[in-house]
């Protein structure tokens, strides 16, 4: 009896990739040097696990095909496969699910991308409402062979969901809108179960392209810890989130790989077979760091493509006359902001001047990406006086997000602002050292609005500490109006602006921000951000934490005053700021 239990027994090992962004040759398009984290390198691991286990599959969980200038050039490129579905053809991936950034470019050329995958893409919550093609399905069953620990062989059926945020609806609701459809991940996930353990499923693999909760938020984006725990779910991956995590919830190993490549995740399911098939005995999560070896294979098929990207990333626009950096884009507004700003107010004046609106002031939203965070200490915008190119366009908003103008009430306008200081904890006046940032918030929701002016009182909570805010020195009133420029993520509520979807949208761009902004880069820059908002004077210090690089650009032209304090966490540097 012990015998035929040992030889029922057997381990699978499950490795995903998350949030990879394009980052597929191990090269930082925005700092245009060679790095060792990317597919090429995780290319190297794949075949290193093949070789060393005798069960393993592999998936991509979502936020693949966007990213840096690479994935814009080749987007639509007819007379070769998509370079990312290329490098997961190659290294025979298993199955694959989508995530958000994957409906940022439209439905048809996201179906004609995803067509080229010689593996299945499972759509598990998202179907196509207008009767379009989609080549995603609902679930899948793999059918493979396992081998036990003493060499017998068995076949095995493994189930495969995959889960997007519904906020796509939202996000990207000008490719969206009347072409797909959204549900709630955990029913979904609930009846898939049912459905693919009738077909004959003995593991199922979850593929969630969300985050792992901190609150109860299972219909918009984190959702993976509901999906853990829905009973007859083995294995779940999340991602969406790029805070890495490997564990357990409950009984279920869940594992959040880091984004661009910097980790993989890895779940160990132990198996038992009986006369009923395999089930899951018990599993692990765990993280595994990339080799620092880049595999040729996957260079190979990208080294002509990145060329062209190169040759595109590398040519002039104009020229900076002095440093830009994002190093305190958190503390304060900044250059690099402002000639986003100026690119977006670029891009629709014409249109404008010709509108119904023309006599009506116009503002312009921006906020920072670039900036650290979950990005590291490394992800800051640093570029020195001289050529200004197209790998700096990409820096400033790598995004494909178009501009839209908003009409918007000195209201909604006040709400916009004070939803952008949560940005900030609450600092009592004369303390010592307050933490400045709210780790649950992040710097692309902190929204600097251009041609206005503002205080930050941060003793008081969020939905009070917008003061002093004028136009042209007047004090804004609830009714006045503007046009506000804005991003189509922001403009349709991304990152909890609840208070914007409902504002009439005056205009859209019909291009992607970033050409904007590589044609302002083509004029004059401007030296200096103007004076835009400021905090309240507390008699307080604050701390937070940014690269070590920024002491090189201390605010030597800012009323705050700003000293590095000591290291920090993960590389980054601590600073007190007089608030």
């Amino acid at each position: 009896m012990k015998l035929f239990s040992q030889t029922t027994q057997a381990k699978l090992t499950l490795v995903a990739t998350s949030d990879l962004h394009m980052n597929l040759n191990s090269f930082d398009y925005y700092s245009d040097t060679e790095t060792t984290v990317g597919f090429a390198n995780i290319a190297s691991t794949i075949r290193d696990i093949r070789s060393t286990t005798s069960n393993s599959l592999f998936f991509d969980n979502g936020d693949l095909i966007q990213g840096p200038p690479l994935t814009d050039l080749w987007l639509d490129d007819e007379n070769h496969p998509h370079p990312a579905i290329a490098c997961l053809n190659a290294m025979d991936y298993d199955c694959a699910t989508l995530g958000n950034h994957e409906f940022n470019f439209g439905i048809d050329p996201l179906v004609n991308v995803y067509k080229q995958t010689k593996f299945p893409v499972v759509s598990t919550n998202i179907t196509r409402v207008d009767g379009g093609d989609w080549p995603f399905k609902t679930a899948v069953i793999l059918d493979r062979v396992i081998t036990t620990a003493f060499g017998r062989k068995f076949p095995i059926k493994i189930g495969v969901m995959g889960f997007t945020p519904a906020m796509i609806l939202t996000w990207d609701q000008f490719h969206t809108a009347g072409k797909i459809d959204a549900t709630a991940p955990i029913s979904t996930a609930e009846t898939a179960v049912q459905s693919l353990k009738s077909k004959g499923a003995e593991v199922i693999v979850a593929l969630c392209h969300g985050g792992i909760e901190t609150q109860v938020d299972t219909t918009h984006e984190h959702f993976a810890s509901a999906i853990a725990a829905i009973s007859g779910i083995d294995a779940v991956f999340a991602g969406h989130t790029h805070l890495p995590f490997a564990g357990k919830i409950g009984r279920t190993p869940i594992a959040l790989p880091a984004a661009y490549g910097k980790n993989i995740g890895r779940i160990t399911l132990n198996l038992r077979r009986s006369d009923r098939g395999w089930a899951t005995e018990s599993g692990s999560a765990d993280l595994i760091t990339p080799s620092e070896q880049a595999d040729t294979q996957i260079k190979e098929i990208v080294a002509d493509r990145h060329a062209k990207t190169l040759a595109f990333t590398q040519k002039q626009l104009g020229t900076f006359t002095g440093p830009l950096h994002s190093y305190f884009a958190r503390v304060q507004p900044d250059l690099a902001q402002f000639i986003t700003a100026q690119a977006q107010l670029d891009s629709a004046r014409e249109a404008l001047d010709a509108s119904d609106y023309a006599e009506l002031p116009r503002l312009s939203a921006t906020s920072p990406f670039r900036c650290g965070g979950r990005g590291g200490p490394d992800a800051y915008i640093d570029i020195d006086a001289g050529p200004a190119t197209n790998r700096h366009a990409a820096q400033l908003y790598p995004f494909p997000n178009q501009t839209v103008a908003l009409l918007v009430s000195g209201t909604i306008l006040r709400e916009w602002l004070e939803q952008s200081a949560a940005h900030f904890k609450l600092v009592t006046p004369n303390a010592t050292d307050t933490l400045l940032f709210d780790d649950t918030t992040v710097s692309y929701n902190l929204d600097t609005l251009f041609g206005v002016t503002y205080d930050f009182d941060l003793s008081r909570p969020t939905g009070e500490r917008v003061k002093n805010l004028c136009h042209e020195g007047k004090s804004v009133q609830a009714l006045d109006q503007f046009v506000v420029l804005t991003n189509s993520y922001r403009a349709h509520g991304g990152g909890g602006f609840t208070m914007l979807p409902d504002t009439q949208k005056i205009w859209t761009s019909g291009r992607p921000l970033q050409s904007a902004i590589a044609a302002r880069l083509a004029e004059p820059l401007p030296r200096r951000c103007p004076k835009v908002w400021g905090y309240v004077p507390l008699g307080a210090t604050v701390v937070f934490d940014t690269s070590p690089n920024a002491s090189a650009h201390l605010l030597g032209d800012s009323p705050l005053n700003v000293q590095p304090v000591s290291p920090s966490m993960d590389g980054f540097y601590r600073y007190r700021m007089e608030l």
